[in-house]
């Protein structure tokens, strides 16, 4: 098939294109329950954390080529995977600072050098976050679980005394061992999904329907 502008048009008439806002944060589980509460919407009696996000990231993935030598040549063959971790997320800053004092106790119960003894646990081992990208009228078209969560850094805020007045932020980097996408071509009935994927999609699909937030237990 010869590309051109109208079959371009039809193309996107059926598909559509991605957006940069096309991008939520679902959820948390397994992780401090002050996360949790700080994450929801006010409404639901949280801080609304999950508002203030600005912008985030879907995660990488690669194989890594493990070099074979045979008879002079280096033969590629599949080695290892290899996660782009961490994923960071910029949000806007809370007067009340309650989001992110909730992100920095986690990072703080994470590792504190005033109580470290060496170990190399961490709280919440079982922590889970889903993201997930939005379809124009279609609500969730996929979603990405990362497992073992546990923020890396919680960044620096910056303020200007002498220029103009602006809202502050701020980044936050989630560590994570692996990831799970869930895909879903036709939203409508799922068909592609096993009964795990399902069930986490169809939650979600029925909260942002209702507009309200939640997380999986």
């Amino acid at each position: 098939m010869i590309a051109t502008v109208p079959s371009f048009i039809d193309t996107l008439a059926v598909h559509g294109l991605s957006k940069t806002t096309q991008y939520r944060l679902l959820g948390f589980a397994g992780v401090p329950e002050y996360i949790q509460r700080e994450f929801n919407e006010p409404k639901n009696g949280g801080g609304g954390g999950v508002l203030y996000l600005k912008s985030g990231s879907v995660p990488g993935r690669e194989v890594v080529p493990m070099e074979i030598k045979y008879q002079g040549f280096q033969i590629p063959l599949p080695g290892q995977s290899k996660y782009e971790s961490p994923i960071t997320f910029k949000f806007r800053t809370p007067e009340d600072f309650l989001w992110r004092n909730a992100l920095e106790q986690w990072n703080f119960e994470t590792y504190n050098e005033m109580t470290a003894n060496g170990s190399t646990t961490m709280p919440c081992a079982n922590s889970i976050l889903d993201i997930g990208l939005m379809g124009s009228g279609k609500g969730i078209v996929r979603i990405y679980r990362l497992y073992n969560v546990w923020p890396t850094k919680v960044g620096e805020i910056s303020y200007d005394l002498s220029g103009d007045v602006a809202e502050v932020e701020f980044d936050v980097s989630i560590a994570y061992t692996r990831y799970a996408p869930f895909p879903v071509t036709d939203p409508g009935d799922g068909t592609v999904l096993n009964d795990e994927q399902r069930a986490v999609f169809e939650q979600y699909r029925s909260v942002i329907a209702a507009n309200k937030a939640t997380c999986v237990s």
